[in-house]
């Protein structure tokens, strides 16, 4: 996402970095909205590259700060614990957060508000209505936010392309109490 020079990586996958590479001074801080392994693997390496600061929930923050003891960084990184609560100022960006959940707990929505308006990025999601945590999606924020206009959605959401839906966690307790 880039607006006026600034730029805030949203996952910590390894992707092609060359844009940030070439203007360092436009990353001003990485939001992570869940910690799978796709999310956080490359955070690492971004450090090696990037002084910034981390933004995640708390079991996010826990998987990444594994991560950062292995390769010697854990010291050397600022991280900033956040919930569905949280604002961030970066830059010309307010930054809000919204509930959802997925496959492991502590997820989050962000919503960029921007002085050309507002961006939606969900992180991976699901709609789990009886979830293992308690941690069921805000689905009236997201009717909130929808309502006050989005300007782009990036919308992540593993297997969408398959038909029907993905079930409860709570399924993968009873198949294990099963086995």
């Amino acid at each position: 996402m880039m607006f006026r020079l600034q730029r805030i990586p949203v996952r910590g996958g390894i992707s092609d970095i060359t844009y940030l590479l070439e203007n360092p001074e436009k990353v001003r801080g990485l939001l992570v909205t869940h910690g799978h392994e796709d999310h956080i693997g490359g955070i690492p390496y971004l450090l090696r590259q990037f002084n910034m600061p981390i933004y995640g929930t708390r079991l996010t923050l826990g998987l990444i700060e594994e991560k950062l003891k292995e390769h010697g960084l854990l010291q050397a990184t600022t991280r900033t614990m956040i919930d569905s609560k949280s604002v961030i100022e970066l830059g010309a960006f307010t930054i809000r957060f919204f509930q959802t959940n997925h496959s492991i707990p502590d997820c989050l929505g962000i919503v960029f508000e921007t002085p050309k308006g507002t961006v939606v990025q969900t992180g991976d999601f699901k709609f789990d209505l009886t979830p293992v945590n308690n941690q069921t999606p805000d689905i009236h924020r997201m009717a909130e936010i929808g309502s006050k206009g989005v300007l782009v959605l990036l919308s992540e959401s593993t297997n969408a392309e398959r038909p029907g839906f993905t079930p409860s966690e709570k399924h993968v307790g009873d198949h294990l109490r099963e086995a």
